[in-house]
């Protein structure tokens, strides 16, 4: 089971259901384990039709029903795919709904191998590791459809890696940290990647 939580994902739900924020970080920890925390920001009144969209997107890709908006769903998908799932909250402000989930794998290759977080591939290469994250071509069309309903839409990925950063496509923010943000204006890349020391 893969491409469930990525970037493409949310901008499709964009095109389908309106305006969403995205924001995930990644912390890969020394000892082998991943801790992920996401928060998305949506209009309450849609999140029916978020979940719907949700779930005809994972089924047209012959995947079980689930949505990030159901927190019984998340842990049964999380649970099946090597991970757990922590942390789920969900609060309404103003006609906004936010929803915090955290999500920790004890053994980062074999989630990563089980789609637990997209399609990511982590490797060795040399003296390093490559993290490495395809990202499927959007259409024209579904472009102009998110830019129609949602001008505001923006997604952050952020990861944290146990050695120095030697090389990325995204913005580096720290020697150990990296991060990639995108709205629906912009064009982002095939891949996002990032290379760390051992």
């Amino acid at each position: 089971m893969k491409r469930f939580i990525n970037i493409i994902l949310f901008a499709s739900l964009v095109a389908l259901t309106g305006c969403l924020t995205l924001e995930q970080s990644m912390r890969f920890k020394d000892d082998g384990t991943l801790l992920v925390t996401y928060t998305c920001s949506y209009p309450a009144e849609q999140e029916e039709a978020i979940q719907a969209a949700m779930e005809e997107l994972l089924a047209l890709k012959g995947f079980p029903k689930a949505s990030f908006t159901d927190k019984a769903s998340m842990e049964a998908f999380y649970a099946a795919h090597g991970a757990e799932m922590t942390l789920h909250r969900k609060s309404v402000r103003d006609g906004t709904a936010s929803i915090q989930m955290m999500v920790i794998a004890r053994q980062t290759t074999k989630a990563l191998a089980q789609g637990a977080f997209g399609e990511m591939l982590l490797k060795p290469v040399d003296e390093k590791v490559r993290l490495e994250i395809p990202l499927p071509e959007i259409s024209p069309d579904l472009k102009r459809r998110a830019q129609k309903l949602c001008k505001g839409f923006k997604t952050t990925l952020v990861i944290e890696t146990p050695g120095k950063i030697i090389g990325h496509n995204g913005k580096q923010l720290d020697s150990d940290k990296v991060s990639w943000t995108y709205g629906v204006e912009d064009t982002p890349p095939r891949e996002l990647f990032a290379e760390w020391s051992e």
